[in-house]
């Protein structure tokens, strides 16, 4: 169903969860992965076919996709691509991702046999239109994706012409349209398209939200966040509207605004969400005034102290926090014996983060150069 209404992340992402919730049946992987390979996730991929082991050998499908990984060829992956249309001609998804490869292949290629390579491509996504009776928005996208990439405008301009009267339901129609118009820099159309879904959604907030986020794209800032603010007001418990309603305030940071951060904070339910404690201190620790940086770490102390919802980067940040509230406690008094604690308390987090044998970069390098800061290394 999602891949129908045009959200190939989504159909990808409900397959998955099918899976984990214990689906086993070879079809269902089947479809992941030619989803998979219609979005380039080929690590992703790669990890499935890994996991299935023997029991790739049970489907074609998944047989032929194994190879192909293996080769990391694109002769392979358009041999690949090709027999898709053969064991399925009627899957118009199947021509979608022949044409989709065709195109990628041909990147390497002198110009003349390129464009040669561009006509094909485009006839096979015409045949998936022909298949689908122009019913399927992946197909819209992908058409879209190839025109694009190839700075094709007036197929475009065509393209979006056909996509207006196609038989796809309404409100599905006008967001795949408002983000095409938004990725031709056509931000008047965008939006006349988003308000145009709203009329029939039974989702009226989340096109609202698309409408903010489309007039912060246009650096409409004071617009979107007064949106946001009518989108919190109805729905304050929606973390990612209150997420996103706050990261918007913080960044046009006014006094009001920030007193109306503190205000919604004031919720317990909000407070306690671990999520807007990572955000409320990142926030803060940008802001960077001494009363801010105090609360930063006083938040991500709460998030390291607790083993059920603490990660590695909290605690990189509340080394970082440490060390930034030390260095400013130094320059008002270099005998405070606070800047030994949190100096050492900077250096515990740390050191636990670079234990292991894969320790991201980012860890180590931080890490070696608070050492050399405190002397211990040289």
């Amino acid at each position: 169903v999602e891949e129908l209404q045009g959200s190939i992340p989504n159909a990808i992402r409900d397959l998955n969860r099918a899976i984990r919730l214990g689906d086993q049946n070879i079809r269902t992987y089947e479809r992941l992965a030619d989803l998979m390979v219609v979005q380039g996730q080929w690590a992703e991929l790669s990890g499935i076919i890994d996991r299935l082991g023997d029991r790739v050998n049970k489907s074609q499908r998944l047989s032929s996709v194994a190879i192909s990984l293996s080769k990391k060829n694109q002769q392979g992956m358009l041999e690949l691509a090709k027999s898709g249309t053969e064991f399925r001609p009627r899957d118009p998804m199947a021509w979608v991702w022949f044409g989709q490869v065709l195109e990628s292949v041909s990147r390497g290629q002198p110009e003349a046999q390129r464009q040669a390579e561009l006509v094909k491509a485009e006839e096979a996504m015409f045949k998936a239109r022909e298949i689908s009776a122009d019913k399927s928005l992946p197909i819209f996208n992908a058409m879209f994706s190839l025109y694009f990439s190839t700075k094709q405008i007036d197929k475009i301009d065509a393209l979006l012409i056909d996509l207006q009267k196609a038989p796809i339901e309404s409100v599905s129609k006008n967001i795949a349209l408002a983000g095409f118009f938004q990725a031709l820099d056509r931000m008047e159309l965008a939006k006349q398209a988003l308000l145009e879904a709203r009329k029939s959604s039974k989702e009226p907030n989340a096109v609202d939200e698309r409408i903010a986020r489309l007039l912060l794209a246009q650096g409409k800032q004071d617009e979107s966040i007064a949106i946001y603010k009518s989108l919190f007001d109805k729905q304050s418990q929606d973390a990612g509207v209150r997420q996103a309603y706050v990261t918007l305030l913080a960044a046009r940071g006014t006094d009001e605004d920030w007193e109306s951060i503190d205000q919604i904070y004031k919720d317990e339910k909000a407070a306690d969400n671990a999520d807007d404690r990572r955000l409320r201190a990142e926030l803060l620790a940008r802001r960077g005034q001494q009363k801010d940086l105090a609360m930063a770490q006083y938040l991500l102390e709460s998030l390291v102290e607790d083993p059920k919802i603490r990660n590695d980067q909290d605690r990189f940040r509340l080394a970082s926090i440490y060390i930034r509230n030390a260095n400013m406690a130094e320059i008002q008094d270099a005998d405070n014996p606070q800047v030994k604690q949190l100096l050492a308390a900077a250096g515990k987090q740390l050191a636990i983060l670079c234990r292991g044998a894969q320790v991201p970069s980012q860890y180590l390098y931080t890490y070696a150069d608070f050492l050399i800061q405190q002397d211990r290394i040289v």
